[in-house]
């Protein structure tokens, strides 16, 4: 894992402005910025570890091969993300619809498709 601040951590990762941090699968390294960090982490610190610890373990047990909806759903259902709780009434007519778009669509439909995997399958699966 590699401490940035903002600044450093933007222009070294290339991740969007959005981003609280990015697991990079080529080197195995996580990036996180740390402005304002403290003795204790907040919880949005304490999620964003949470998260792109998942992206690092499940390319490590899949060796790569999960795909992108796969690691984004994971690593969002591990930070106890869930797409029900995660939609405005508005927002989930649009998702009912196949009409949730951009990132935040991206990032609900593939929490949705883990939470289903999970409800049919079980979490081994």
């Amino acid at each position: 894992m590699i401490l940035f601040s903002s600044q450093s951590y933007y222009s070294a990762s290339g991740a969007p402005a959005w981003s609280g941090g990015v697991y990079d699968g080529l080197d195995g390294r996580i990036r996180v910025p740390i402005q304002g960090l403290t003795r204790s982490l907040s919880r949005e610190m304490d999620e964003t570890l949470l998260h792109e610890l998942t992206h690092a373990f499940v390319a490590d047990r899949t060796r790569g091969v999960a795909t992108r909806d796969i690691q984004e759903g994971l690593a969002q259902y591990m930070t106890g993300d869930r797409s029900t709780t995660r939609l405005t009434p508005e927002q989930l007519t649009l998702f009912a619809d196949g009409r949730a778009g951009g990132v935040m669509g991206f990032y609900l439909y593939a929490l949705s498709f883990v939470e289903y995997l999970i409800a049919n399958r079980g979490m081994g699966a």
